[in-house]
């Protein structure tokens, strides 16, 4: 591991809650500080309200590591907020004067890279965990994304691609290409609750025996309602089956009146934000990802540590993560039948879920842990 001793280090993220993105600030955060260097956290609010700080800063807090809450930062675009994020990051950059400033998420990409550069800060790195351009928008939407994210990377000294799906996505820009690196995303070992405990802690009132689990925000990009829809068919040959979802969004209303609407509000928990959500993993007997684009997915690399078999869209750094029937079943995106074929499948054979869930639990050891990516991104301060 690279020596950091004495030097600052600012790692800063649009939101403080916790997801995949907020993972790995704070693996990196962990890993710049065991290295010798002087580590600071700076974030928006976790809800998108302004003035709270979320389960980021609480996870720093118990590390010691120090944290700077932005007051005007937000997941929303207005450009008046947007004036007001770009001043104050200008103010804390200045007053931190770090050596190295590592961006992380969209919006802090474009703000934070141009407002280091007004601040004197020599070495940026972005870290992108996804292009919000392959998102459903409108065409205009689409190209004003690309320009920021040009301008991003440009004004950026390196830029992380967590999948080489996203170095692939950006091959339009001219002379991007030396600009990024490749960099896949890794988790740290998690201790795992038995299944009975974690079972009876996260939905203690089901009589369902057959769990589909899911790690998601409730946010459209994650398709949660292609699950409900693929549960409402797997229940006719497995009426004893429940789709448990962790994670907390604006889309809870949608999905639960999808649920109603396709008769199984019974077996569908959405169960909000859970705090250590991996440890609940074999609470689980299929592992779902219907997302209709994604990075990487943390959650996957988490399930199968796990050893889980895993069901996920065949879209963006997936597949390199998923071999289609070695290390899971791959599905197309947004084919609630397909998905629902693939449970089926897995529910039907055992065996074969079993041999998936193994194979994928060897990769994520061999190729997807914390510690490769730490050590390859350090490398770059």
């Amino acid at each position: 591991m690279e020596n950091l001793t004495g030097k600052k280090v600012l790692i800063a993220i649009t939101k403080s809650n916790w997801g995949g993105a907020q993972t790995y600030v704070y693996a990196m955060a962990k890993g710049a500080r065991d290295a010798g260097a002087l580590v600071t956290i700076t974030a928006g609010s976790a809800t998108n309200a302004g003035g709270d700080t979320g389960q980021l800063f609480s996870e720093l807090e118990q590390e010691g590591i120090r944290a700077i809450p932005l007051a005007t930062m937000r997941r929303d675009v207005g450009l008046l907020s947007e004036w007001h994020s770009f001043r104050e990051l200008i103010r804390i950059f200045k007053q931190e004067r770090p050596d190295v400033l590592h961006l992380n998420s969209s919006k802090m990409g474009a703000l934070g890279c141009i407002a280091g550069r007004l601040a004197g800060i020599r070495t940026i790195i972005f870290t992108s965990h996804g292009w919000a351009f392959n998102e459903t928008r409108p065409w205009w939407q689409r190209v004003s994304i690309k320009l920021i994210c040009a301008i991003t990377i440009y004004g950026s000294t390196r830029t992380i691609c967590v999948s080489d799906a996203l170095r692939r996505d950006m091959g339009w820009l001219p002379f991007s290409q030396r600009k990024l690196i490749v960099i896949r995303n890794g988790i740290q070992p998690f201790d795992i609750m038995p299944r009975e405990e974690a079972r009876a802690k996260l939905v203690p009132e089901t009589g369902d025996t057959i769990w589909l689990g899911m790690f998601a925000e409730l946010h459209p990009v994650k398709r949660i309602e292609d699950a409900i829809d693929a549960l409402e068919h797997v229940r006719t040959t497995y009426p004893n089956l429940a789709l448990v979802v962790l994670g907390e969004g604006e889309q809870r209303a949608f999905l639960q009146q999808r649920a109603l609407e396709r008769g199984v509000e019974k077996h569908v928990f959405l169960r909000g934000f859970v705090l250590n959500a991996p440890s609940y993993l074999r609470a689980f007997d299929v592992f779902l990802m219907p997302s209709r684009s994604e990075a990487l997915g943390y959650a996957l690399l988490e399930a199968g540590y796990a050893s889980l078999p895993v069901v996920a869209s065949k879209v963006g750094g997936i597949p390199e993560i998923i071999e289609n029937h070695y290390t899971g079943l791959l599905v197309p995106p947004q084919n609630s039948q397909d998905l629902a074929f693939s449970i089926l499948s897995l529910l039907d054979d055992p065996d074969q879920a079993r041999i998936l869930g193994s194979n994928l639990h060897r990769r994520v050891l061999q190729e997807f842990m914390a510690e490769r990516m730490v050590s390859e991104t350090l490398a770059l301060y």
